[in-house]
């Protein structure tokens, strides 16, 4: 990565970036326990805990198909359908690490501060108003209200950053964890990029083109602080 000092702009990615997006998943797994048991006729725990074991089977779209298998339940499409939505609009029970809140302070200080992030609404805006973020960034682009189709790897909401604060491309960074989507635009237009791999992010990906590749591999978002500040 370039000199530190001519970095204005540092956008974050959210999910598995500024935290565990496991703990949404547990959250969700727990409120669909407390709405969905009685229907179904099973405890709150039940279903609670065979969610949390087809998911960590397999983080794929059958985790609640599965799950109610499992439990030996009948199920209809209308039933996921709900439990989807359910899933969705929860109001998750999920909180800032410290060293993230600590260290968006410091950068705060020192660059701009923006975030972009995919994923269905409402569930991405309850995830930010959750963990009480809004605070430290100028500018929160959630791609599903510019459109599906502009969802990562679309580069649409990094030159909309761009032209909002006026940075040329080396002038900005993006943070984030999945380069299965999250590097490719930023790349091409000449961003900074850095991605996070630590133990507990879902979407560690290896064997893929160059051109989805970050700039720099770090262990933890801990790590930022010392590229950055």
């Amino acid at each position: 990565m370039t000199d530190k000092h001519r970095i204005k702009c540092v956008v974050f990615d959210l999910d598995d970036t500024l935290y565990p997006e496991r703990e949404y998943c547990l959250s969700g797994f727990k409120a669909l326990g407390q709405q969905f048991a009685p229907l179904i006729g099973v405890s709150q725990a039940a279903l609670t805990e065979t969610l949390i074991e087809s998911f960590n089977q397999a983080s794929d779209s059958r985790v609640f198909n599965r799950a109610l298998e499992n439990l030996g339940t009948d199920y209809s499409k209308e039933l996921i359908g709900q439990m989807v939505e359910k899933y969705r609009a929860h109001s998750p029970e999920i909180s800032l690490p410290q060293a993230a809140a600590n260290l968006l302070s410091k950068l705060k200080n020192k660059y701009t501060l923006d975030l972009i992030t995919d994923g269905f609404l409402p569930a991405q805006e309850l995830k930010i108003e959750s963990l009480g973020i809004k605070g430290f960034f100028d500018y929160i682009i959630c791609t599903e209200k510019l459109g599906r189709k502009f969802w990562k790897p679309a580069p649409k909401a990094f030159y909309m950053i761009a032209e909002k604060g006026g940075f040329t491309p080396e002038e900005c960074v993006y943070i984030a964890d999945n380069p299965e989507k999250d590097f490719k635009a930023p790349n091409h237009i000449g961003w900074h990029t850095i991605m996070i791999t630590a133990p507990k992010n879902i979407n560690c990906k290896e064997s893929l083109p160059e051109e989805y590749l970050p700039g720099k591999v770090i262990d933890s978002l801990e790590d930022i602080g010392g590229l950055l500040l």
